[in-house]
């Protein structure tokens, strides 16, 4: 029989109380997610976000709470992915592309597909958690943007 333990994350959002909380079986790696995410109305939540209640708004705003949780159980995990050579040339790659695809779609684009590409081989467990994390974007908003980059490189 195995001894159970619980990690347990708290934050707060607009209204609402998020906990994360992740099982943990001894002798068993902790995993990459949280086990379980409870979302409720804070008490003193104000009455208009009362009425609207969830909406999908929120769970996007909640996301980054999440990762920021992960990364407290767990540490920053995908640094150690990366060789010096590999992260050297996501920095560049990165740093090189403009701020938005608005400015420059095709090196925007292009760039972010690069990239992309690039964590894959080099193992990168979450490519888009990564991008999404140094782009200071949410997840959806980037895997938007890939299949945007995917979508113009067919095409072009």
């Amino acid at each position: 029989m195995t001894d159970k333990h619980m990690i347990e994350r708290n934050r707060a959002e607009a209204g609402w109380v998020i906990t994360a909380r992740w099982h943990l079986d001894e002798g068993q790696p902790i995993s990459q997610g949280p086990s379980e995410v409870l979302l409720r109305l804070a008490d003193d939540a104000d009455p208009r976000t009362r009425v609207r209640g969830m909406t999908s708004g929120i769970m996007r705003r909640i996301e980054r709470h999440l990762v920021e949780m992960q990364e407290e159980v767990r540490g920053k995990q995908q640094a150690h992915h990366l060789s010096g050579i590999s992260a050297r040339a996501l920095k560049e790659t990165l740093s090189a592309m403009p701020e938005s695809p608005r400015e420059q779609p095709d090196a925007y684009y292009g760039g972010l597909l690069a990239t992309f590409k690039r964590l894959e081989e080099a193992g990168v467990g979450e490519p888009i958690n990564w991008l999404a994390e140094r782009l200071k974007l949410p997840k959806n908003t980037v895997r938007t943007q890939l299949a945007t980059a995917r979508r113009r490189q067919r095409q072009g």
